[in-house]
């Protein structure tokens, strides 16, 4: 019987071929990661859409991979309305208006102490409400250059020079306050800052600010206007919420991250949806509002969002999909894959009753 001639291996080819195996390696453990990064950062973004910007949500996804998925997933929206509430005090008692402060001349004031980075001055010209007041410096706590707590009772305050952060809940319920001035050098207004200050109607938002955050003007009901400049990236959830007078509101920066019911309850509440919406449908049929994807739109808000289930289905879909459609949306196939079952799928659903008219997402 005849044998094949055996082929001799060397230490050259079989070092060669290890060389092979561990760069092939590293190849894939590179491209997993990537995924993973990429997938990770796609769902922290929605547990910050969802209220839940702690960055360990992130480290859940990326080193968990699909259980850190789902417990995104099953995270509950935090609710606009719900206020951080320390032992042992109560709602209505946060919303207490702070008490007006008697000044006797004669006597002298017990200054807070007020760090040497924010000058200490008799006084500060007042915003445009009166333009007669003055902001004096003991009615702030600050700390470094965050600005803490305000403690004054003047209807019109100017915020001190110096202060780069307006701390959470530093105005909260604050019943006086009607104009607010924000120096140029403040970077970021923290959640709850003029929470409930009811009586405020005029904000200078200036250009550097970056971040509003998380109800950061809930419940300023006669606030009209606001004008958010182009420095700012993010809108925390539910910013702006309740201010149902705020009928006029300009946004400079096109690409601004705008969270869920930043805007709810006011008169521009459909004009500013959040960043999110019908990716893949709107990738098929070119615009997020035609009769097709109005039709979705209507199912998604009034069937899926209705049960506990389906509202998990959304999220998992506003966790893939944006990514799905930056990588191949302007390929063809991609739209051709998707246009036949989103074709089938439209009418179902309007043979079953649901319209195909303009519509208005809901908020859920």
């Amino acid at each position: 019987m005849q044998f094949l001639p055996s082929i001799p291996v060397t230490a050259s080819s079989s070092d060669g071929i290890i060389a092979g195996i561990v760069i092939g390696a590293i190849i894939v453990v590179s491209i997993y990661f990537i995924i993973q990064y990429l997938i990770a950062s796609t769902f922290y973004q929605i547990a910050c859409q969802k209220g839940h910007e702690e960055r360990k949500y992130f480290h859940f996804c990326f080193w968990l991979g699909i259980v850190g998925w789902l417990m995104v997933v099953a995270l509950p929206d935090r609710d606009p309305k719900k206020i951080k509430q320390p032992s042992g005090s109560s709602y209505a008692e946060q919303r207490k208006p702070t008490p007006k402060i008697e000044r006797d001349v004669s006597s002298t004031h017990q200054s807070k102490q007020i760090p040497e980075a924010i000058p200490q001055k008799d006084g500060f010209e007042t915003g445009s409400g009166n333009g007669a007041g003055q902001t004096p410096p003991e009615d702030f706590e600050i700390e470094g250059d965050t600005l803490l707590k305000y403690n004054g009772s003047e209807q019109n305050v100017v915020i001190p020079d110096g202060v780069a952060v307006i701390g959470a809940e530093a105005f909260l319920g604050n019943l006086q306050i009607r104009s607010v001035t924000i120096p140029k050098g403040v970077t970021e207004i923290k959640g709850h800052a003029f929470d409930g200050c009811i009586k405020l109607i005029e904000v200078s938002i200036p250009d550097g600010v970056t971040r509003i955050g998380d109800n950061a003007f809930i419940d300023c009901e006669n606030l009209p206007l606001v004008k958010i400049p182009e420095s700012v990236t993010w809108i925390g959830v539910g910013a702006f919420s309740g201010c149902k007078k705020l009928a006029d509101v300009s946004i400079l920066n096109e690409n601004v991250k705008i969270c869920n019911y930043a805007f709810a309850d006011t008169p521009v509440q459909t004009k500013f949806k959040p960043s999110g919406g019908c990716y893949v449908a709107t990738c098929v049929y070119g615009s997020y509002d035609c009769p097709e994807v109005w039709t979705l739109r209507r199912y998604r808000d009034h069937t899926l969002a209705a049960t506990r289930r389906g509202r998990a289905f959304i999220r998992a879909y506003y966790a893939v999909s944006p990514t799905l459609v930056k990588w191949f949306g302007k390929t063809k196939w991609f739209k051709k894959m998707w246009q036949g079952k989103l074709d089938r799928m439209v009418k179902r659903l309007n043979d079953e009753g649901v319209e195909n008219t303009p519509y208005q997402d809901r908020v859920w």
